[in-house]
Formats: C-alpha cells, sequence, structure tokens
C-alpha cells in the first residue's frame, strides 16, 4: 500500500494512492478551521465544564438512589457516565489538536534530530516494553519549523508505531532525518504488523478509529499529521507492507 498527499506545489495538491482508497475518502481540501474553529472556544471551556458536571451527576445519582433506581435504572445511569467520559475525551482531543496547530509554524532554524530524540525518549517511556527497541537515525539537518508541532508529530507517529508490534514478539521503531533539496525528510518505520485494509479509511477519515468498539482515543492522530505537514507545504509518504513507513518532508522555510 502505498499514499502519497504532496503540499509543496503553489498551485493545485497533488494526489496519488496505491491501491485506491474508497470513493470520497480523499479529503484533501479539509482544513483545522474546518475542524475546530466554529467551536473551538466553546468545546475548550464551556463544553467540557458541561461534560465533567454530567459525568459527577450521573455518578452521584447512581450510587446515591441505587435502591430507587433499581438495576436498571442503575446500569442506564452508569451508561449515561460513560457516555458522557468519551465525549469529553474527543472533545478535549479536538482542542487540543486546534491549540497545535495553531502554535507558529516558522522561527529560527532548529536542529531537527534533537527533536527526534526527545520522540525517541517520550515512545521509550510510552511503551513500555524492554522488547522495543526505540532508535534515532541520520544527520544534523536544520529546519525552519515551530520545535513544538514537529514534536507532536513526531510522538503521534511513534505511538502509532508501538502499537503496532504485537506483544508476543520483540520489535523496532527507527526515527530518522536526511538533507533533502529544500528542506529535509523525516521519517518514523516499524517493523509491525503493517496497515490492514479494515485500517486503511483510518488514515484520511477522522474519528474513524474512534468509533470502533473496544478502541481509546479519537481517531484524530493521523490528521493532526496530515495538517501540520499540509501547514508546513510539505509531502506525506506511507508506506506499508511487512511493518509501515511514514515519511514527510519538512521545507527548510515553511510558507
Amino acid at each position: 500500500m502505498e499514499l502519497l498527499l504532496d503540499y509543496t506545489g503553489s498551485d493545485a495538491v497533488r494526489e496519488r494512492e496505491s491501491p485506491p482508497f474508497p470513493p470520497g475518502s480523499l479529503q484533501l481540501g479539509q482544513t483545522p478551521d474546518e475542524l475546530v474553529t466554529l467551536f473551538q472556544s466553546y468545546v475548550g471551556h464551556e463544553l467540557l465544564n458541561q461534560l465533567v458536571a454530567i459525568q459527577g451527576l450521573a455518578r452521584l445519582v447512581a450510587e446515591e438512589e441505587s435502591e430507587r433506581l433499581g438495576p436498571e435504572g442503575g446500569a442506564i445511569l452508569k451508561q449515561l457516565a460513560d457516555l458522557t467520559l468519551q465525549t469529553d475525551m474527543v472533545s478535549r482531543r479536538v482542542a487540543e489538536i486546534g491549540r497545535w496547530l495553531r502554535e507558529p509554524l516558522r522561527g529560527e532554524l532548529i536542529s531537527v534530530r534533537p527533536v527526534l530524540e526527545d520522540a525517541a525518549f517520550w515512545g521509550r517511556a510510552f511503551s513500555r516494553r524492554m522488547d522495543i527497541a526505540i532508535s534515532v537515525r541520520g544527520e544534523e539537518v536544520a529546519a525552519s519549523v515551530g520545535a513544538q508541532l514537529l514534536y507532536r508529530v513526531l510522538t503521534e507517529l511513534v505511538a502509532n508505531a508501538v502499537r503496532a508490534i504485537p506483544a508476543d514478539r520483540a520489535g523496532n521503531v527507527v526515527l530518522g532525518v536526511e538533507s533533502a533539496q529544500g528542506g529535509c525528510w523525516v521519517s518514523v518505520s516499524d517493523d509491525g504488523i503493517g496497515l490492514s485494509d479494515a485500517d486503511r479509511p483510518l488514515l484520511l477519515q477522522p474519528f474513524v478509529a474512534g468509533r470502533r468498539t473496544g478502541t481509546r482515543g479519537a481517531g484524530l492522530g493521523f490528521f493532526l499529521i496530515r495538517q501540520a505537514v499540509r501547514l508546513w507545504g510539505g509531502r506525506l509518504e506511507v508506506r506499508s507492507g511487512c511493518g509501515t513507513s511514514i515519511t514527510f518532508l519538512v521545507p527548510s522555510e515553511s510558507r
């Protein structure tokens, strides 16, 4: 499987996918504003407070009025509290991504490799697995991007790479950087299970993963990655087979 999203040109976005994704799934025109701007302030403040209040009230009533509610009524209130908690998590994630994508896109030239080192350090703590080796390869390259947003993108990719390695075997995650004309290539590769046909829509459709039974999270990680690369005016490539490799071009000067 191969996916290419190219935002480097000044004209139309070029797109290529192999094998084809489902019709209508390549919504390359999406922007962070479409996802968060209309209700950013509400999501980040009032809505979160209201969701917490609903959770607390539902659990309080379920505990203190358990005899009057009976088993069925108690179960309904517990379900309400759980659904509200899930909505609260998604809302916080949307607000969080909105904040990250509003961070400065460019600044002084930064050395990219130390950001990779920080993301690798984070990944070792995140995985809590001694049998997963997380390493960094590449040269010292400079780019004019916001270090915090680059770090957020890398930690999302590292988390996905760690999750892709089955629990019953060891694995490797490699973060790499190399210079390129007009910028540098940054990559995160793993030797995990690769992307299945069922996983492919998750790359292009926000919230899909969050609707899956038994999954945690909002399904917005790859949305963040795509939008960051789009804002940088870079290029994003995904290759998956025996393992997955995600590579993106960071221009030396973000547009």
